[in-house]
């Protein structure tokens, strides 16, 4: 079970007392005022006033020593509903004409809790370029993990072998999964749904047809996904930003009246074939152009 809840100051100063009198084994974790194990639970209450309690003797903990918490933080309970390291992937690119499509997978453990007090980690599309750009980083500097980014000419190859765009997707995704599986111990995969699991696991390889795999919609709630939908949304953009520089006109994401009008300029002025260098070509703005 996992407890977590915000703590005032003069909590926070009665529950160290009770800690540190009480046998409970304390560490350093950063950004903590203290961490302790004992009586069956495992807590850390972190300098925010956040506290995490984790273990089988939780409720427990929570009625004997914080009593006026015993209601969850129901939004960081979703974030730890998986008490064990999880490796999740996500896609970005996939619903734009122009650019690249990144899948990114991230480990993430209860080792990695205190990286939630320091950066915005969720759904991507729900965050500024800004935001996306400074929780990447720390992400890259934190948590194993591995991006795959498909430019416009390979993944036009790639839709034409597989000849669908879920079985490509697939491929990608279980690509970025195996390369984190090698460096981790997880054994729990875990996937923002996008097709149905049979034809999800035929493009598994060895170290993901072992693991325990959950696919789910929304999935950037759990921390493993939430995060490897920020690197996916930052490799992306930043691929768009290079094409862009390298085609001399800006290249608008999505797939609209806009990104028509910036196809024709192209068109106009660099000629038919810079499409398959730029743009995913099986789309519909193609057949308009």
């Amino acid at each position: 079970m996992t407890f977590v809840a915000t703590l005032r100051d003069d909590e926070i100063r009665i529950l160290r007392e009770q800690v540190f009198s009480g046998g409970f084994v304390t560490r350093e974790v950063q950004h903590a005022h203290f961490a302790a194990k004992g009586e069956g639970v495992d807590l850390v209450v972190y300098r925010s006033g956040k506290i995490v309690v984790q273990g089988k003797g939780a409720d427990q903990f929570v009625a004997e020593h914080l009593p006026g918490h015993a209601k969850k933080d129901e939004t960081m309970a979703r974030l730890l509903a998986l008490p064990e390291l999880t490796v999740g992937s996500d896609e970005s690119g996939k619903g734009d004409y122009f650019g690249p499509l990144v899948v990114a997978a991230v480990a993430f453990g209860p080792e990695h809790v205190s990286l939630l007090e320091t950066t915005s980690i969720g759904d991507s599309k729900k965050m500024t370029a800004a935001a996306i750009r400074q929780s990447a980083k720390a992400i890259r500097e934190s948590l194993p993990h591995e991006v795959v980014v498909i430019g416009p000419e390979r993944y036009n190859q790639l839709y034409e072998k597989f000849g669908n765009l879920n079985r490509l997707l697939a491929w990608a995704h279980g690509t970025a999964l195996e390369a984190v599986l090698e460096r981790t111990e997880a054994k729990t995969i875990i996937v923002d749904k996008f097709c149905e699991e049979g034809p999800f696991r035929r493009h598994l390889k060895e170290r993901a047809r072992a693991c325990k795999l959950i696919l789910q919609t929304k999935a950037e709630a759990f921390p493993a996904v939430g995060a490897a939908s920020i690197l996916a949304s930052d490799a992306f953009s930043r691929k768009l930003e290079y094409l862009s520089k390298e085609y001399g006109l800006t290249l608008p994401k999505g797939a609209g009246a806009n990104v028509d009008a910036t196809a024709r300029r192209l068109l106009a002025t660099q000629g038919r074939e810079v499409l398959a260098r730029v743009a995913k070509v099986h789309f519909a703005n193609t057949g308009k152009l």
